[in-house]
């Protein structure tokens, strides 16, 4: 008798929407009028596992797979069709879900054990086990909130895999602590396999899917496109990405890269947490300045080198090196690898190795930072070595109290004549988005590139310049200007303030506001212009959108910023 059997299964949500914009701002929200649609999550699955048999679900985000693994879960039921399964269910879904972060990490096994079903008498026969396959040591009688993310994940893992249990269930979670900790966490699921425990994986990992599984599921879009072999749905996988990405050139007048990652949760589930399969090992990162000096503080538009030591344990081929730069709030900035770059690295032989990165003039603003240091394999779909936001550093800007991501040079004139720039203090005074009722006919901006020839689009580092002109019903006194640059996401990516030096009159102002190189990768940008008057901070102030326009590149390179670079190589 098959342990699991779906039938015809389908997961349908209702999606329901606010209509329209006017009538949500001047009706109550009881009268909103709603907008409803249907989205299946799952369609048609079909499937029957054997007592012992491993799964593993490939597919792209938002393909289903957590909506399966949550219906063979009981979290949630299915909209249609049938599911029989026959045997315990234990779930390595959400690490650490139902921990409080008060307790201790010994009263969490408690709490988190019985969540699990277990009793007080079983969880106090296991403990032992579940702290020492943890390797918390002390930390185990700590508050849970001195944790790292990552000493959480492990001891959520450490619990689920000491619940007895017929069918494990597992959702992206084998990122768990350093290489050592995942070895062990997956010997443990290997020896459930040997156990006849049935395990079923969701994973982006294709050589956990390859390593772990007898059979493999491909969904797309919610359907079950192929149930067969790892190796021949992995394939057909594969073949679905590549056919999309194909497309989406065609589409554009650039290739077309994906700025990953651009999902958030993933990025903070990865956080400070050491993965990889142990070929490569990162041994040593050091940050240094120009003249050589060790230092984890730089100052706006200073040279940055990033210096890596590495111990190759067995001859690899094929590897690349990467290195990425992410903001404190998670913000991906930059991420460029020797693929990217064209430096091809046939073979790394057993031994000791260094590798460098140079940013000559490291243009991010204030704030602090982290930095991601991998040695990947040459598909770079499995790490050898992948240290996620692990080193931190701090970059000190002009003193302005700014939160822009970049410290870009620009210019702006108003009738010809050219702005300084102003302290921060005005930056701090709140412009209010109105209608403009001393500003009126509005002139489309003209957006062009280095040589004045008119364009929306453009690569890293071109020249942009921006050239407006606004019709005034009367004098704004001793005003200034501040420019503001969003991305499609609403990040603030660059803030300048400007002191006009005298009063803007009637009739009409021209503006021209020119950036020498816009180091910004593939994306959509907007650029807005406020106007307020030293004299009356608090009067007359606006805020007007100047122009949308995007960037895109026929470079790889992840992120938002392309931040030139310079590599050096000594492998072993």
């Amino acid at each position: 008798m098959n342990i699991i059997e779906l039938e015809n299964i389908g997961k349908k949500y209702i999606l329901q929407y606010e209509k329209g914009a006017f009538i949500k701002d001047v009706l109550p929200r009881l009268f909103i009028p709603k907008e409803k649609r249907e989205f299946w999550a799952l369609r048609n699955i079909n499937l029957a596992l054997e007592k012992g048999e491993s799964l593993g679900l490939i597919g792209r985000n938002g393909a289903g797979k957590s909506t399966f693994l949550n219906i063979l879960a009981g979290i949630s039921s299915p909209t249609e069709g049938k599911v029989e399964v026959r045997g315990k269910v234990s779930t390595l879904l959400t690490l650490g879900a139902g921990f409080h972060p008060e307790l201790t990490g010994i009263d969490n096994i408690y709490l988190n054990g019985v969540i699990l079903g277990l009793k007080i008498g079983e969880i106090k026969n296991r403990i032992k086990e579940i702290i020492e396959f943890s390797e918390l040591k002390d930390f185990i009688k700590q508050p849970l909130y001195t944790y790292s993310s990552g000493m959480i994940l492990r001891l959520g893992f450490s619990i689920a895999v000491h619940i007895d249990f017929d069918i494990l269930l597992m959702d992206e979670i084998l990122s768990v602590g350093d290489i050592p900790f995942q070895e062990k966490c997956l010997k443990k699921i290997g020896a459930f396999k040997e156990t006849a425990k049935t395990l079923i994986i969701a994973s982006q990992s294709l050589d956990l899917i390859k390593a772990l599984c007898h059979r493999a599921l491909l969904l797309e879009k919610g359907r079950g496109i192929l149930l067969d072999e790892p190796e021949k749905v992995i394939s057909r996988y594969l073949e679905l990405v590549q056919k999309e990405t194909v497309q989406k050139t065609k589409e554009s007048q650039y290739p077309y890269y994906p700025k990953y990652p651009d999902d958030i949760e993933k990025i903070k589930t990865g956080w400070e947490t050491r993965i990889g399969t142990g070929e490569a090992r990162i041994l040593e990162v050091k940050l240094r300045d120009k003249k050589g000096k060790e230092r984890n503080a730089f100052q706006t538009g200073e040279s940055l080198r990033i210096d890596v030591k590495y111990k190759v344990e067995k001859e690899i081929k094929g590897p690349h090196f990467g290195v990425a730069v992410f903001r404190e709030d998670y913000l991906y900035c930059y991420g460029p690898n020797t693929r990217f770059d064209g430096i091809k690295i046939k073979k790394l032989r057993k031994g000791i190795g260094n590798f460098s990165i140079e940013f000559k003039n490291i243009i991010l603003g204030s704030g602090d930072y982290r930095l991601s240091i991998a040695v990947w394999n040459k598909d770079e779909n499995n790490p050898y070595d992948y240290r996620y936001a692990y080193y931190k550093f701090k970059i000190f800007g002009d003193g302005k109290e700014e939160k822009s991501l970049l410290d870009i040079p620009c210019s702006l004139s108003i009738n010809g004549k050219r702005l300084r720039k102003s302290a921060s203090a005005f930056l701090k005074k709140i412009i209010k988005e109105s209608v403009a009722e001393d500003l009126v006919g509005i002139e489309k901006p003209r957006i062009s590139g280095r040589w004045g020839k008119e364009k929306k689009a453009f690569n890293p580092n071109e020249n942009l310049r921006i050239l407006l002109r606004i019709k005034i019903l009367r004098i704004i006194n001793a005003p200034f200007v501040r420019i503001s640059l969003h991305n499609e996401d609403g990040i603030l990516i660059q803030e300048s303030c400007f002191d006009t030096g005298k009063d803007i009159t009637p009739p009409d102002a021209r503006l021209s506001l020119y950036y020498p190189g816009m180091p910004l990768l593939r994306g959509k940008y907007s650029l807005s212009i406020g106007i307020g008057s030293k004299k009356n901070p608090e009067g007359y102030q606006y805020m007007l959108s100047l122009a949308n326009v995007e960037f895109q590149t026929n470079r790889k390179d992840h992120g938002i910023v392309y931040i030139p670079h310079r590599w050096r190589l000594k492998n072993p």
